[in-house]
C-alpha cells in the first residue's frame, strides 16, 4: 500500500475543522441552553477534537502547496492558492483557543465548577469564531480548482 500523498491528505483532512467545528459548536451550543452538563462535556471533546484538528489541515497544506501550484492551478487557481495559504497563515492560531478552552472545561476538578458554565460559553464563542475563519479559509481553497464556484476574478 502505497502512501497517501500530501494534496489528497490536505483535501482528506480539511473539512473536519468545518464541518466537524459547525456540528460541535451546534452541539454546544444546544446542550449549554438545556443546561445539562453531560451534553456539554461531550459537545466540549468535539470542539476540542475539531478545533485541533485545524493543525494537521495546516500542516498537510503547506505539504500540498508546491504540487498542487506545480501540477494541478492554473493562473488564476495559483492567485487563490496563494490567498489561501495567506488566510490559513493569519488565522491558525485561531483554533488553539477553543481547543484549551475546552480541554480546561473538561479537566476543570469538581470544586471549580462554578467555573464550568463560563467555561463552556467561552468556548462556544471561540470555536464560532474559529469556524468563521475556517469558511473564510476554505472559500479561497475551494476557488483554486472548482471553476463552478469561482469568482471570475481575484478580489470579486
Amino acid at each position: 500500500m502505497t502512501a497517501m500523498d500530501p494534496v489528497h491528505l490536505h483535501l482528506l483532512l480539511n473539512h473536519i475543522p468545518i464541518i466537524g467545528l459547525a456540528i460541535a459548536t451546534l452541539s454546544l451550543l444546544l446542550a449549554l441552553l438545556a443546561r445539562n452538563s453531560g451534553a456539554v462535556k461531550i459537545a466540549l471533546a468535539l470542539v476540542l477534537l475539531t478545533s485541533a484538528s485545524a493543525l494537521p489541515v495546516y500542516l498537510t497544506g503547506e505539504n500540498a502547496y508546491k504540487p498542487v501550484r506545480r501540477h494541478y492551478a492554473d493562473a488564476v487557481g495559483m492567485e487563490w492558492l496563494d490567498t489561501h495559504l495567506e488566510r490559513a497563515d493569519r488565522t491558525i492560531f485561531l483554533f488553539a483557543l477553543p481547543a484549551a478552552l475546552s480541554l480546561a472545561g473538561l479537566l476543570l476538578p469538581r470544586p471549580f465548577s462554578k467555573w464550568n458554565t463560563p467555561l463552556a460559553w467561552a468556548a462556544l464563542l471561540a470555536a464560532t469564531a474559529s469556524f468563521a475563519a475556517a469558511i473564510w479559509v476554505a472559500e479561497a481553497g475551494g476557488q483554486i480548482r472548482h471553476l463552478e464556484i469561482r469568482k471570475s476574478q481575484m478580489g470579486d
